[in-house]
C-alpha cells in the first residue's frame, strides 16, 4: 500500500482533480488489504495443524477455558503493559518518521509528491525485513537462552533503536 499510493495517484490524477485523485489514491489499497484480510479469514487455518474447532473435535487438543479469566491473567502480568509500552513507542516514532519524511524529501530535495511519496513507502517497506531479523535474532536467543535470551534482544533492540 505504502508504493502503490503515489503510483495511484499520479494514474487518477491525469483525469481527476488532485483532491479527489487523492482521495481515491488512499481507497484503492483500503479496499485491496480489506479483501486480503477477507481472504485470509476465510481461507486460511487457525494453526498449523488445523482449525480451532477441528483441532478440538478430532483429537481434543483444546481445553475449553472462561475467556473472562484468560483476559484476568493477561491484564494481572506486568510484562503486557512493559511490552505494550515498548512496542507503542517503537510505532510511534514510525508512524511519525513515515508522515514526516515525504514532506521532507519533497521540500528539501525538491523531489515531486510522487517520487517523495514512492521513496517514503520504500522506508515502509524496510520493515519487512527488520521484522524478520528482529524475528530471527530472537529466536535464536532464545534457542541458546530461552526467555532471558529474547529479552535481552528486546532490550538490545529498543537501545540501538
Amino acid at each position: 500500500a505504502l508504493l502503490l499510493t503515489p503510483l495511484l495517484f499520479e494514474a487518477f490524477a491525469t483525469g481527476l482533480a488532485r483532491d479527489v485523485a487523492w482521495r481515491l489514491a488512499l481507497f484503492v489499497p483500503g479496499v485491496l488489504q480489506l479483501l486480503a484480510g477477507l481472504l485470509v479469514l476465510g481461507a486460511s487455518d487457525d494453526a498449523p495443524l488445523g482449525s480451532f474447532p477441528q483441532l478440538s473435535r478430532d483429537r481434543g487438543h483444546f481445553r475449553r477455558t472462561n475467556p473472562c479469566s484468560s483476559w484476568r491473567v493477561v491484564l494481572a502480568n506486568y510484562r503486557v503493559y512493559v511490552l505494550g509500552l515498548a512496542y507503542a513507542l517503537c510505532f510511534g516514532v514510525e508512524l511519525t518518521s513515515h508522515n514526516v519524511i515525504s514532506l521532507y524529501l519533497f521540500s528539501h530535495f525538491g523531489l515531486s509528491l510522487t517520487a517523495s511519496g514512492f521513496l517514503a513507502g520504500g522506508v515502509g517497506m524496510l520493515n519487512v525485513a527488520s521484522r524478520f531479523m528482529g524475528g530471527s535474532a530472537s529466536d535464536l536467543a532464545a534457542s541458546a537462552r530461552g526467555m532471558r535470551g529474547r529479552l535481552w534482544v528486546l532490550q538490545a533492540l529498543l537501545l540501538l533503536e
